[in-house]
Protein backbone atom coordinates (compact mmCIF):
# COMPACT_ATOMS: atom_id res chain seq x y z
CA UNK A 1 0.00 0.00 0.00
CA UNK A 2 1.36 3.38 -0.78
CA UNK A 3 4.16 2.02 -2.80
CA UNK A 4 6.07 3.16 -5.99
CA UNK A 5 8.95 1.78 -8.03
CA UNK A 6 8.99 -1.08 -5.96
CA UNK A 7 9.92 -4.82 -7.03
CA UNK A 8 9.15 -8.18 -5.15
CA UNK A 9 11.19 -11.31 -6.12
CA UNK A 10 11.42 -14.56 -4.91
CA UNK A 11 8.49 -14.66 -2.76
CA UNK A 12 6.68 -17.47 -0.56
CA UNK A 13 3.36 -16.96 1.08
CA UNK A 14 1.92 -20.17 2.75
CA UNK A 15 -1.48 -19.23 4.62
CA UNK A 16 -2.45 -22.65 5.50
CA UNK A 17 -3.51 -24.39 8.60
CA UNK A 18 -1.09 -27.52 8.20
CA UNK A 19 -2.53 -30.02 11.27
CA UNK A 20 -6.58 -29.21 9.86
CA UNK A 21 -7.96 -31.80 7.71
CA UNK A 22 -7.99 -31.89 3.93
CA UNK A 23 -11.04 -29.71 3.16
CA UNK A 24 -10.34 -26.80 5.87
CA UNK A 25 -6.70 -26.04 5.83
CA UNK A 26 -7.09 -23.15 5.10
CA UNK A 27 -7.10 -19.62 7.01
CA UNK A 28 -10.24 -16.94 5.56
CA UNK A 29 -9.59 -14.09 4.38
CA UNK A 30 -5.42 -13.95 3.90
CA UNK A 31 -4.60 -12.62 0.57
CA UNK A 32 -1.30 -13.36 -1.00
CA UNK A 33 -0.06 -10.25 -2.50
CA UNK A 34 -1.83 -7.10 -2.70
CA UNK A 35 -1.45 -3.46 -4.40
CA UNK A 36 -3.45 -0.37 -3.17
CA UNK A 37 -2.64 3.07 -3.70
CA UNK A 38 0.69 1.80 -5.77
CA UNK A 39 2.25 2.60 -8.86
CA UNK A 40 5.06 0.74 -10.65
CA UNK A 41 5.27 -2.47 -8.74
CA UNK A 42 6.82 -5.68 -10.05
CA UNK A 43 6.18 -8.74 -8.57
CA UNK A 44 7.82 -12.32 -10.05
CA UNK A 45 8.56 -15.56 -8.98
CA UNK A 46 5.56 -15.54 -6.41
CA UNK A 47 4.18 -18.94 -4.56
CA UNK A 48 0.84 -18.31 -2.74
CA UNK A 49 -0.91 -21.37 -0.78
CA UNK A 50 -3.97 -20.29 1.22
CA UNK A 51 -7.80 -20.02 1.01
CA UNK A 52 -8.25 -16.08 -0.66
CA UNK A 53 -6.78 -14.39 -3.58
CA UNK A 54 -3.68 -15.33 -4.11
CA UNK A 55 -2.87 -11.75 -6.14
CA UNK A 56 -5.23 -8.87 -5.66
CA UNK A 57 -4.96 -5.63 -7.56
CA UNK A 58 -6.88 -3.59 -5.52
CA UNK A 59 -7.86 0.52 -6.08
CA UNK A 60 -5.73 2.97 -7.09
CA UNK A 61 -2.66 0.61 -8.82
CA UNK A 62 -0.98 1.49 -12.24
CA UNK A 63 1.61 -0.03 -14.05
CA UNK A 64 1.63 -3.61 -12.05
CA UNK A 65 3.69 -6.42 -13.41
CA UNK A 66 3.19 -9.59 -12.22
CA UNK A 67 5.10 -12.75 -13.96
CA UNK A 68 5.73 -16.47 -13.07
CA UNK A 69 3.26 -16.87 -10.30
CA UNK A 70 1.44 -19.87 -8.49
CA UNK A 71 -1.65 -19.71 -6.65
CA UNK A 72 -1.88 -23.07 -4.88
CA UNK A 73 -6.23 -23.16 -3.91
CA UNK A 74 -7.50 -19.69 -3.01
CA UNK A 75 -9.53 -17.42 -5.44
CA UNK A 76 -7.16 -16.88 -8.06
CA UNK A 77 -5.96 -13.41 -9.34
CA UNK A 78 -8.10 -11.28 -9.41
CA UNK A 79 -8.50 -7.36 -10.60
CA UNK A 80 -10.53 -5.81 -7.50
CA UNK A 81 -13.16 -5.71 -5.19
CA UNK A 82 -13.19 -2.24 -6.64
CA UNK A 83 -16.24 0.23 -6.11
CA UNK A 84 -16.66 -0.74 -2.23
CA UNK A 85 -15.78 2.73 -0.67
CA UNK A 86 -17.42 6.06 -2.32
CA UNK A 87 -13.99 6.75 -4.46
CA UNK A 88 -12.19 6.81 -7.28
CA UNK A 89 -11.34 2.61 -7.55
CA UNK A 90 -9.38 3.11 -10.67
CA UNK A 91 -6.78 0.27 -11.87
CA UNK A 92 -4.70 1.12 -15.37
CA UNK A 93 -1.77 -1.40 -17.04
CA UNK A 94 -1.62 -4.02 -15.83
CA UNK A 95 0.36 -7.25 -17.06
CA UNK A 96 -0.17 -10.64 -15.20
CA UNK A 97 1.69 -13.59 -17.63
CA UNK A 98 2.47 -17.35 -16.66
CA UNK A 99 0.28 -18.11 -13.82
CA UNK A 100 -0.16 -21.33 -12.59
CA UNK A 101 -3.36 -21.95 -10.05
CA UNK A 102 -3.84 -25.29 -8.31
CA UNK A 103 -7.00 -27.01 -6.91
CA UNK A 104 -6.35 -28.85 -3.61
CA UNK A 105 -9.37 -28.03 -1.18
CA UNK A 106 -13.00 -27.21 -2.50
CA UNK A 107 -12.59 -23.80 -2.94
CA UNK A 108 -10.50 -22.97 -5.96
CA UNK A 109 -13.32 -20.81 -7.13
CA UNK A 110 -11.60 -18.27 -10.15
CA UNK A 111 -8.71 -18.66 -11.84
CA UNK A 112 -8.92 -14.67 -13.28
CA UNK A 113 -11.11 -11.98 -13.08
CA UNK A 114 -12.17 -8.59 -12.66
CA UNK A 115 -14.40 -7.48 -9.50
CA UNK A 116 -16.22 -4.82 -9.08
CA UNK A 117 -18.97 -3.78 -6.42
CA UNK A 118 -22.51 -2.66 -7.63
CA UNK A 119 -23.53 1.18 -8.43
CA UNK A 120 -25.58 2.04 -5.50
CA UNK A 121 -25.08 1.87 -1.60
CA UNK A 122 -26.31 -1.00 -0.68
CA UNK A 123 -26.78 -2.23 3.20
CA UNK A 124 -24.09 -4.91 3.91
CA UNK A 125 -24.78 -8.05 6.63
CA UNK A 126 -21.15 -8.39 6.86
CA UNK A 127 -18.55 -8.10 9.36
CA UNK A 128 -15.71 -7.72 6.33
CA UNK A 129 -17.96 -4.26 5.70
CA UNK A 130 -18.45 -3.20 9.31
CA UNK A 131 -22.10 -3.57 8.01
CA UNK A 132 -22.34 -0.38 7.04
CA UNK A 133 -23.58 0.30 3.10
CA UNK A 134 -21.11 -0.30 0.40
CA UNK A 135 -20.76 0.03 -3.48
CA UNK A 136 -21.41 3.28 -5.81
CA UNK A 137 -17.64 3.45 -6.39
CA UNK A 138 -16.53 4.70 -9.89
CA UNK A 139 -13.58 5.20 -11.99
CA UNK A 140 -11.69 3.23 -14.76
CA UNK A 141 -10.04 -0.43 -15.12
CA UNK A 142 -8.53 -0.30 -18.08
CA UNK A 143 -5.30 -1.52 -20.16
CA UNK A 144 -5.32 -5.22 -18.16
CA UNK A 145 -4.00 -8.44 -19.88
CA UNK A 146 -3.88 -11.85 -18.12
CA UNK A 147 -2.12 -14.14 -20.43
CA UNK A 148 -0.19 -17.73 -20.19
CA UNK A 149 -2.26 -19.09 -17.54
CA UNK A 150 -2.10 -23.05 -17.05
CA UNK A 151 -5.68 -24.07 -14.38
CA UNK A 152 -5.52 -27.03 -12.56
CA UNK A 153 -9.10 -27.46 -11.20
CA UNK A 154 -10.55 -23.85 -10.66
CA UNK A 155 -14.35 -23.80 -10.85
CA UNK A 156 -14.36 -21.22 -13.48
CA UNK A 157 -12.23 -19.44 -16.18
CA UNK A 158 -11.82 -15.80 -16.99
CA UNK A 159 -14.14 -13.49 -15.42
CA UNK A 160 -15.74 -10.28 -15.28
CA UNK A 161 -18.08 -9.93 -12.26
CA UNK A 162 -20.11 -6.22 -11.15
CA UNK A 163 -22.07 -7.80 -8.30
CA UNK A 164 -20.58 -7.83 -5.27
CA UNK A 165 -22.40 -5.77 -2.15
CA UNK A 166 -25.76 -6.69 -3.78
CA UNK A 167 -28.96 -7.61 -2.02
CA UNK A 168 -30.63 -8.95 -5.40
CA UNK A 169 -31.27 -5.41 -6.34
CA UNK A 170 -28.84 -3.60 -8.26
CA UNK A 171 -27.54 -6.09 -10.47
CA UNK A 172 -25.84 -4.77 -13.22
CA UNK A 173 -24.97 -1.28 -12.12
CA UNK A 174 -21.65 -0.98 -11.60
CA UNK A 175 -19.82 2.36 -11.87
CA UNK A 176 -16.54 1.52 -13.06
CA UNK A 177 -15.79 2.01 -17.13
CA UNK A 178 -14.11 -1.41 -17.97
CA UNK A 179 -12.20 -1.18 -20.75
CA UNK A 180 -9.43 -2.74 -23.46
CA UNK A 181 -9.09 -6.15 -21.08
CA UNK A 182 -7.85 -8.93 -22.81
CA UNK A 183 -7.37 -12.61 -21.69
CA UNK A 184 -4.84 -14.70 -23.53
CA UNK A 185 -3.92 -18.18 -23.52
CA UNK A 186 -5.90 -19.19 -20.46
CA UNK A 187 -7.10 -22.46 -22.00
CA UNK A 188 -9.79 -24.70 -19.79
CA UNK A 189 -9.24 -26.25 -16.40
CA UNK A 190 -8.27 -29.36 -16.23
CA UNK A 191 -10.61 -30.68 -13.30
Amino acid sequence: MNGTDMTFDNILCNATATKAPYGTNWVQNTDGFDTMDATNIKLTNFYYQGGNDCIAVKPHSYNIMVQNATCHDGNGITIGSLGQYLEDSSVENVVITDVNTIRYNEDMHNSAYIKTWVGALVLQSSYESNYQPRGADWGSVRNILFANFHDQGADSGPAITEGSGNNGSYSGTSLLEISNIAFMNLPESEQ
